[in-house]
């Protein structure tokens, strides 16, 4: 049995875990950001010193500091920057647009990005687009009126022509496809 270090999820920082050779994939590390980020949130959560948090997870106080202080990201600043492009686009639609049309407004302006991209910054900032209004069909029965009496009691046969007219509504309208 060989000896790797790894961090198991919910284990602490530094800790090893034995791996034997050819038994499946190894345990894959907790992320250190995930680690000082939990550090951070025991203070502003539960008022947890920084100290007192690192020497429970034996990891160093340095370590956090550094990883704290560090700058931003390319990544990050670059999320930063589209965050306020999508919020600018979404503005300059009155707050009518969704994540498909700021999108479209975003490749137009030269950015390289996906639309779920866009739509996750979307819902992270909170902005919504206007949804699309329902469609109302033109005639709308009274309801008061009384109803129309059938003459014909749904017999469409007749005997001879020109004894029982009757039409079909299907084919006009404006959703049909010929003219």
């Amino acid at each position: 049995m060989r000896w790797k270090s790894h961090v198991r999820f919910g284990g602490r920082a530094g800790e090893t875990h034995p791996v034997k050779t050819g038994q499946g994939a190894p345990v894959r590390p907790l992320h250190a950001m995930t680690v000082a980020s939990f550090v951070a949130a025991q203070r502003t959560d539960h008022a947890v010193p920084h100290a007192v948090a690192c020497r429970a997870l034996e990891v160093s106080e340095s370590w956090f500091y550094k990883w704290r202080d560090r700058p931003a990201t390319p990544r990050q600043l670059r999320r930063a920057a589209l965050d306020t492009a999508v919020r600018e686009f979404f503005d300059a639609s009155d707050g009518t647009y969704g994540s498909p049309r700021v999108h479209a407004d975003l490749i137009e302006a030269g950015w390289v990005v996906n639309e779920r991209t866009v739509a996750a910054s979307m819902a992270a900032q909170g902005l919504m687009g206007r949804p699309k209004k329902r469609r109302r069909c033109l005639t709308r029965p009274d309801k008061a009126a009384d109803p129309v009496p059938d003459l014909v009691r749904r017999d469409f046969t007749a005997g001879v022509i020109n004894q029982k007219w009757c039409g079909d509504l299907t084919g006009s309208g404006p959703h049909t496809t010929s003219g």
